[in-house]
């Protein structure tokens, strides 16, 4: 996902330039509040993408073989929070799926769910519960492996001050691309913080490989034989409702294990002159682009 892209394009206007911003992640909301100070008619729409940041649980490792631990730590984020700080903000992480589709958990659940509920006391005073069952009632030490890229960085920092309020002390070790990504795919990590991208929001890509168990992708090795059923169903079925509540029912039960924990939604700001009516922005750089309708009105 080119969220770290910094090709740079020119609004013009008879001949003299107005605005300059970047392409996909770089144009922040910052940036776009500044263009339309500039150049007030512009248009401007935030799209989620396909690209969420995630804390990644290596469940075949101590002490992420226990299950309560994943629990805890995922009762003691803040997605609200962490979202806030990521790259000036993305979209809180509230489903496993991408934001504003189909196949997201109904708000009415959402709030009520432990981990995503508001104020997080409730859900704190929950997690050191579970983590004092395990043995670990004054938290522990781990290691946070991210790569380089300044939003992921941002998500691990967050991520650290998240997990003290439970007493779990997050050293981060930072890893340029290459290795850190070797590393994932050979599992030689406790807990990593990465972005998971994918090319297509279709449950078929976004739930597939990376919780599929056995797939390459699944980098934190989890495998739970209803998830994988509910995979097989929700992929094969022709009837819509049905799949909507086969995509739910899976999150529900990655949020139940809580092997990965999806911390926030990458987005992006497009940005366009009123004047090019019926022009869509897709939810990333290769996904629903069509121009077959766009016109100009000038």
């Amino acid at each position: 996902m080119p969220t770290e892209t910094h090709r740079t394009y020119d609004i013009m206007e008879e001949g003299k330039t107005r605005v300059g911003t970047r392409e996909m992640g770089e144009t922040t909301g910052a940036i776009v509040q500044e263009m339309k100070k500039q150049v007030a008619e512009i248009v401007a729409q935030d799209v989620p993408q396909t690209a969420p940041q995630v804390l990644n649980l290596n469940v075949r490792a101590k002490p992420w073989d226990d299950v309560r631990v994943g629990r805890a730590v995922s009762l003691a984020i803040d997605r609200e929070a962490v979202a806030k700080v990521v790259r000036g903000g993305f979209n809180p992480a509230y489903s496993y799926v991408l934001p504003r589709t189909p196949w997201v958990l109904p708000d009415e659940e959402v709030k009520t769910m432990p981990a995503f509920r508001q104020p997080k006391d409730q859900d704190i005073a929950e997690a050191k519960r579970l983590l004092a069952e395990t043995g670990f009632p004054d938290g522990f030490k781990t290691t946070l492996m991210t790569a380089s890229s300044v939003s992921v960085k941002e998500s691990a920092e967050a991520v650290q001050n998240q997990l003290a309020k439970i007493g779990i002390g997050g050293t981060i070790q930072v890893i340029e691309a290459s290795p850190h990504k070797e590393r994932l795919f050979k599992g030689e990590f406790g807990a990593a913080v990465h972005s998971d991208s994918s090319a297509h929001p279709d449950p078929d890509v976004v739930l597939g490989a990376p919780y599929v168990t056995g797939s390459s992708q699944n980098y934190g090795g989890w495998s739970n034989k209803k998830f994988d059923e509910l995979y097989d169903v929700q992929s094969s079925t022709l009837d819509a409702a049905k799949r909507i509540e086969t995509v739910r029912e899976m999150q529900r039960v990655i949020h139940q294990e809580a092997p990965k924990v999806i911390l926030s939604w990458a987005k992006r700001w497009a940005v366009w002159w009123p004047q090019a009516k019926n022009w869509k922005s897709g939810t990333g750089p290769w996904y629903n682009h069509k121009m077959d309708l766009v016109w100009l009105d000038r």
